[in-house]
């Protein structure tokens, strides 16, 4: 799943995907509200969700903070969250690991390379 208010950044990283053909289907939102709903009502969870930190709506931060307080982390405990951002501040880094439920921090563009080291530690 990627969450990213950009819709070439979600183009881009949706090539990647599918090169690498790591999965049956790729969620696409640029809403993160619309995410969280999704992850709210659907039963066939992604293995790994990309999130963007800087979104208009709702930051990756309160998306975080709303999967943490509608209870969705149990659900999503099989799924990987993975902050993929253009931020370079260690601070964002720093707080990303404060949070269990997210698995690891990258930097913008999603490479082939990053995503298979990802798929890796599946």
């Amino acid at each position: 799943m990627l969450i990213d208010d950009d819709a070439v950044t979600n183009f881009y990283h949706k090539i990647i995907i599918q090169r690498v053909n790591c999965c049956e289907r790729i969620d696409v939102f640029d809403d993160p509200t619309e995410a969280l709903e999704h992850l709210k009502d659907t039963q066939e969870l992604p293995n790994i969700i990309f999130l963007d930190i800087n979104m208009p709506k709702m930051n990756g931060w309160e998306l975080i903070e709303n999967i943490l307080k509608n209870g969705l982390d149990e659900k999503l405990n099989a799924c990987m969250i993975v902050m993929l951002t253009t931020s370079r501040n260690i601070k964002d880094e720093e707080k990303a690991f404060k949070y269990e439920i997210i698995s690891q921090f990258k930097h913008k563009p999603l490479t082939q390379e990053i995503l298979e080291e990802i798929i890796a530690v599946l």
